[in-house]
């Protein structure tokens, strides 16, 4: 009986030995490799030949980000250079930094890219005019990976010091946007050159990221209030160096010094599958196939079709898929939600009470401004409003009932009951 196991993908000897890195065009037709050496590779998805060369490159290029016109590319130079795809060529240089760049990253609509490097400052710069520039400047050290949430609001960086700053990219364009979270306690204390990965992977549905922690977990953090969610745990024996997000968030790849690739199920944070591939120091999802690539420090690149097993490719076909929350709000709002009563009446509004702290009369000493009209009918006389906005009629009671419908009771009187007193006492 033939064996239906995926056939292991070849290693593509795309760059020298150290740093490789890769990312896809967001349409999927291309694939973008960047090395140690001077030339940067474009793969044409489903073309198995060989790949289209950039030879007038940097070399050391460590980071690349690509959209579906253009991409680019941080090297250890200081350089951030801007590449064009339909040509196939060397653009620009966008930016030069005093100290080598560590991670580059373009926002979701691919109008500004941030760079990351060994100066305290991150800088973002518009892809379209370079003489527009932001700076993020309120964390005192070293970015080693950043990201765009994927709204492209705020600005996330993991540094050296192992906190996670968190920029304000909303309202007006600002010189200086505004720093509004640390997120302390989940990453470690790490060197920017360090193969150990404290990369920001946003998941897909916007709400939550994942960030290797040093336990060799994966933690996700909420937007939300940057708090602490669901952890991948108990899946890597070594040190996490890459980790991706499926294009619909319900699966997680990563990649640690264990020489392991495993596949999560975003839902039960299980493992689902494993890979064994050594020194991986990137992952890159297809945005439409069952295809993953990933680099490693030897200088090689794989593409592999059929990276889902079988058994859990009915996974990709799935819509977007929540981030794993341990009190999911959307939910909770879901659970909550009022159903309408049976009679059709709205649900009835409790009212504070007037000595309540809360309530106005408590502050203000005084009535609420829709109690001016309020009566309380107290005695039953007739006139409150029923439950459908009208006056009672006469002859029925507060609850709608004719009068006459109602039970009379007999009152039973009984002689008055003495203390010891018993019916053989006067007998």
């Amino acid at each position: 009986m033939a064996s239906t196991a995926p056939i292991r993908p070849r290693a593509r000897p795309a760059h020298t030995q150290g740093s490789t890195h890769c990312a896809y065009t967001p349409d999927g037709s291309k694939l973008v490799t960047v090395g140690s050496n001077n030339t940067i590779r474009l793969y044409k998805t489903g073309f198995d030949g060989e790949p289209i060369n950039i030879d007038d490159c940097q070399e050391q290029n460590v980071s690349v980000a690509a959209s579906d016109e253009f991409f680019v590319v941080g090297a250890e130079d200081g350089t951030l250079s801007y590449y064009s795809i339909p040509n196939a060529t060397f653009d620009k240089y966008l930016l030069r930094t005093s100290l080598p760049i560590r991670d580059v990253a373009l926002s979701p609509d691919s109008k500004w890219c941030a760079v990351a490097s060994d100066e305290l400052t991150v800088k973002l710069v518009r892809t379209d005019d370079n003489s527009k520039l932001r700076h993020l400047r309120a964390h005192n050290k070293p970015t080693k990976h950043l990201a765009f949430d994927t709204k492209g609001e705020t600005m996330s960086l993991a540094c050296t010091d192992g906190v996670i700053y968190v920029y304000d990219l909303t309202g007006v364009e600002t010189d200086d946007p505004e720093l509004i979270r640390r997120v302390d306690g989940v990453i470690g204390t790490l060197e920017t050159e360090s193969e150990i990965s404290t990369e920001i992977a946003w998941h897909p549905d916007g709400r939550a990221f994942a960030v290797p922690t040093p336990t060799r977990d994966i933690q996700v953090v909420s937007k939300n209030d940057w708090e602490k969610q669901r952890a991948f745990s108990n899946g890597h024996t070594g040190e996490i160096t890459a980790l991706a997000w499926s294009p619909n968030g319900a699966m997680l790849a990563s990649a640690g010094k264990d020489k392991k690739i495993l596949i999560w199920d975003t839902k039960t944070q299980a493992v689902i599958a494993r890979h064994s591939f050594a020194n991986v120091m990137d992952i890159a999802w297809h945005p439409t196939k069952n295809i993953v690539s990933f680099t490693n420090s030897d200088g090689e690149v794989y593409i592999y079709p059929e990276f889902v097993p079988e058994e859990h490719v009915s996974l990709l076909k799935l819509s977007k898929q929540p981030a794993p929350f341990i009190h999911d709000p959307l939910s909770e709002i879901s659970a909550n939600a009022r159903r309408p009563e049976a009679n059709g009446l709205k649900p009835m509004v409790s009212r504070p009470r007037r000595d309540s702290a809360g309530s106005y009369d408590s502050l203000m000493d005084g009535p609420l401004p829709e109690d001016e009209d309020f009566v309380v009918d107290d005695d039953g006389a007739g006139y409150v409003l029923n439950s459908n906005g009208k006056r009672l009629h006469d002859g029925v009671d507060v609850f709608g009932e004719p009068l006459s419908k109602r039970r009379n009771v007999e009152i039973e009187y009984h002689e008055a009951f003495q203390p010891g007193w018993t019916q053989y006492c006067h007998s």
